[in-house]
C-alpha cells in the first residue's frame, strides 16, 4: 500500500517494498528535526524512554497519517547507547485526510 504524505512524497507500507528519495528525504529533513532526544528539550515531540533514560520511541501525526519512530539499541539490558537503528513506521489515521 502506499500512502500519501504530501505533494511528491509517498510512503511505501510493503516491508519489501524501498522507500524512494523523496520519501526518506522527508524523513530525514522534516521528522527527524522534530524529535527530542531527552526530556530536557522543549518545542519538540518528547520520546517515550526505557529504564535508562534512553528515547526508545517517538509518535508524530497530523490528519493524514501517524509516524512511529522506534530506536533498537545493541543490548536493551544494559545502559549502553550503541544503537542498532531505528524502526519507522507510517500509517494512515482513520477518517483523515490532508
Amino acid at each position: 500500500m502506499e500512502i500519501k504524505i504530501k505533494e511528491g512524497v509517498t510512503w511505501q507500507t510493503d516491508p519489501h517494498t524501498s522507500q524512494t528519495e523523496s520519501a526518506m528525504r522527508w524523513i530525514y529533513e522534516e521528522i527527524y528535526p522534530l524529535l527530542a532526544m531527552n526530556t530536557e528539550e522543549t518545542g519538540k515531540v518528547m520520546p517515550q524512554t526505557d529504564r535508562f533514560g534512553r528515547p526508545i520511541r517517538w509518535v508524530i501525526e497530523n490528519k493524514a497519517w501517524r509516524v512511529t519512530i522506534r530506536r533498537e539499541y545493541i543490548d536493551p539490558q544494559q545502559p549502553t547507547w550503541g544503537r542498532r537503528g531505528d524502526v519507522i513506521n507510517v500509517e494512515t489515521v482513520k477518517g483523515g485526510e490532508e
